[in-house]
């Protein structure tokens, strides 16, 4: 797999997957991981499980933040490479996956946990973030190579058909399914350098959709249609305001 599904391995914290010599809880549900909280915490005390090799690269010390939108945010702290600890309260983060109750339900109810984030992340359903510059940029060079590997590693789930990732952090008018991005970063963004820029000087945002539908509940300035010529895959670009 290409490094950025390993990102979707933080999801199984909730889970508690863990090193074979961890006590294991089987959670299902994020109610569950929520009234269990303590006892996640305390294992974690006792027994710290590394990070995987490849996460390891962009996150060593830190916070990953489980932002279940409609439910509940899991600050999932990692120290020296080590998942260190979780609680439900914090305000910052380095890396962060949302995603809708339904949808995380979903996830933590398949033995393929990482096939079924595939899934939500491919349909617009699970997006990943950053906070920081040099964390966006991090992220962004990663997802580069993501599409093939959540192609490859999805298997059938649940619709949650009315599921949206709500940020309420987010300005006012960006559309709900458009995420965060590094314009710098597109291969586009070297031809129409100067426009680019000027748009982006006039608006206080960039984001990317997920997928090849229109941006939504928001209002875009200015819009860019990508489509990638090897595989045709379309996505939007909006700056936003």
């Amino acid at each position: 797999m290409k490094k950025i599904i390993l990102f979707a391995a933080i999801l199984l914290l909730i889970g508690f997957v863990s090193a074979a010599e961890c006590p294991k809880l089987d959670i299902k549900t994020v109610d569950d991981a929520v009234s269990r909280i303590s006892e996640i915490s305390s294992n974690l005390q006792s027994c710290s499980p590394d990070v995987s090799g490849q996460l390891k690269r962009l996150i060593t010390n830190g916070i990953f933040l489980i932002d279940v939108t409609d439910k509940t945010k899991f600050y999932v702290r990692i120290k020296n490479g080590t998942v260190a600890g979780v609680s439900l309260s914090g305000d910052k983060y380095d890396y962060k996956t949302s995603m809708s109750e339904c949808v995380a339900n979903n996830i933590l109810s398949k033995e393929n946990k990482m096939g079924a984030f595939s899934a939500y992340y491919l349909g617009g359903k699970a997006n990943l973030g950053a906070s920081g510059l040099i964390n966006k940029v991090k992220l962004w060079f990663g997802k580069l190579f993501a599409g093939e590997a959540f192609k490859s590693a999805q298997i059938p789930v649940e619709s949650c058909e009315n599921a949206t990732i709500k940020d309420t952090s987010a300005a006012k008018n960006k559309p709900t399914n458009c995420y965060e991005t590094y314009m710098e970063g597109h291969k586009e963004y070297r031809y129409g350098k100067a426009e680019w820029d000027r748009r982006k000087a006039e608006t206080k945002g960039v984001c990317q959709t997920a997928t090849s539908e229109a941006p939504k509940g928001g209002k875009c300035e200015y819009l860019f249609e990508q489509i990638e010529p090897t595989t045709g895959d379309k996505k939007w670009l909006c700056w936003y305001n």
